[in-house]
């Protein structure tokens, strides 16, 4: 048990068990007492305790609440505060309605391989998605303008980024689009101006060449095609115009 002058904390173990009754996982369970405010010393035992899988509020607490699947928000579940080391999830979709991610909060976490960022998500903390070599998928909402450029950092896996043209998300992975979507090479090193902003603007650009293409093809048939073979290529081509939106904002703002 861990006592502090800003609360309690204390470990339990637990298991997950079969319809047979056999022991599937060993679940351990950071228990946060109602008297509990401090976030800094929340991430201290975080990165000290790293076999933690679970964080559990203990009902009463005034500053933090708990998910079902254990990860730890503010009370009023606008904040993620953090994710344990060994949480047994592979992926992880932010609840709609969380404005902040706090810094460190998904820092080393062995098993995720891909994070779904909601709209919502206004503010990334510094190094908060940071040193998970396994994380093979970040996919940003459309709304999100900026990501520090710290926040993925480590992330050896993630080398794409793309416009996914079902959902309109930015799209971080290690492999191309599957689907082809135009994509550009990221690096997230703090040394290169890597973040969402300039990633779209990358993006609508390699959109907006393409487009440049599409009318020099429509100039060239002009002259050596038949006519409905023009109109069909250009009403091809203001499809693609409206698609292109804002700058940033692929049809929809960033």
């Amino acid at each position: 048990m861990n006592k502090n002058r800003r609360g309690t904390f204390s470990i339990i173990v637990d298991t997950e068990t079969d319809s047979l009754g056999r022991v599937i996982r060993w679940i351990n369970c950071l228990l946060i007492d109602p008297k509990a405010n401090d976030f800094f010393m929340i991430q201290k035992i975080r990165s000290q305790l790293d076999f933690i899988n679970k964080f559990y509020v203990i009902k009463g607490n005034k500053e933090f609440s708990s998910s079902k699947d254990g990860i730890l928000f503010n009370k009023k579940g606008d904040v993620l505060v953090s994710c344990p080391v060994s949480f047994a999830k592979t992926k992880y979709f932010i609840p709609y309605g969380v404005t902040k991610i706090e810094s460190r909060a998904f820092e080393g976490v062995p098993a995720l391989s891909k994070i779904v960022i909601p709209s919502t998500v206004k503010k990334f903390g510094l190094f908060c998605f940071a040193f998970n070599p396994n994380l093979e998928k970040v996919e940003f909402e459309p709304g999100i303008k900026k990501l520090d450029l710290s926040s993925l950092y480590g992330c050896s896996a993630l080398k794409y980024a793309y416009v996914d043209s079902n959902t309109k998300n930015i799209v971080i992975s290690n492999l191309k689009s599957p689907n082809k979507e135009k994509c550009i090479g990221v690096d997230f090193n703090p040394n290169n101006k890597c973040d969402l902003l300039n990633i779209s603007k990358l993006l609508l650009e390699k959109q907006k060449n393409e487009y440049k293409n599409n009318f020099e093809e429509i100039i060239r048939l002009n002259s050596n095609k038949q006519d409905e073979e023009l109109l069909r290529l250009i009403d091809s081509f203001k499809r693609d115009d409206k698609n292109l939106g804002d700058e940033g904002g692929f049809g929809r703002s960033m």
